[in-house]
């Protein structure tokens, strides 16, 4: 068998004390790793781990500086956003293909800390576009009509990805006493808010403006 994407966080120690019982575990069941050599007795495989952890990593479509502590969009990652954009420009784009750039976008706002909150009409057209196809799913194959307001907005957040996803950025963690996490939304009609506890409870509620 094959193991692949796993990653350790915490001090130095603590990763590679991890690191080591995770690649004798493997070594006990007879798996492989892409990029430590199993066969290698236990002082070889503390000098590959040791390498490894001061080194950057690539994970899931993030690189991670585990030093600096800081992360920013794989090359591959990059290209797929930058690929995307110039291949359907502004009258190129299928409710299938705005759906997957929107999806690069928002995972790589993440990334380097951008609220898409600051692209309202493009958040607009996220809305828009999850009413069209649940109205008409042949709308998921269909060439799309994007106002320009829309793809304005569309653009600036694609650019400041293009521009900014490959450098480093710190990675600030969430504040570990939080209780639960909220997301709100609003309407012509009214407003909602949804909440998550540390337990995985959901509670929602709604209210009409008056």
């Amino acid at each position: 068998d094959l193991t692949d994407n796993v990653r350790f966080t915490g001090s130095f120690d603590s990763v590679l004390a991890a690191g080591l019982e995770f690649c004798r575990r493997c070594q006990a069941v007879g798996a492989t790793l892409n990029e430590i050599d199993l066969s290698e007795t236990k002082g070889d495989l503390e000098t590959q781990l040791r390498k490894e952890i001061g080194s950057t990593k690539e994970f899931l479509g993030e690189e991670y500086d585990h030093l600096t502590k800081s992360a920013r969009l794989t090359e591959k990652t990059w290209n797929k956003i930058d690929w995307s954009w110039k291949q359907h420009g502004e009258h190129q784009w299928t409710g299938r293909s705005l759906a997957a750039h929107l999806s690069l976008l928002m995972y790589a706002s993440e990334t380097i800390g951008l609220s898409p909150g600051e692209f309202f009409m493009a958040m607009e057209l996220v809305r828009a576009l999850g009413r069209d196809v649940q109205a008409n799913e042949k709308r998921w194959d269909e060439h799309l009509g994007i106002h320009y307001q829309y793809f304005m907005d569309l653009d600036r957040w694609t650019q400041i990805i293009l521009t900014t996803g490959r450098e480093w950025h710190y990675v600030r963690l969430p504040h570990t006493e939080w209780t639960a996490r909220m997301v709100t939304d609003a309407s012509a009609w009214g407003w909602a808010v949804a909440a998550v506890d540390r337990k995985g409870n959901l509670f929602c509620h709604r209210e009409q403006w008056t």
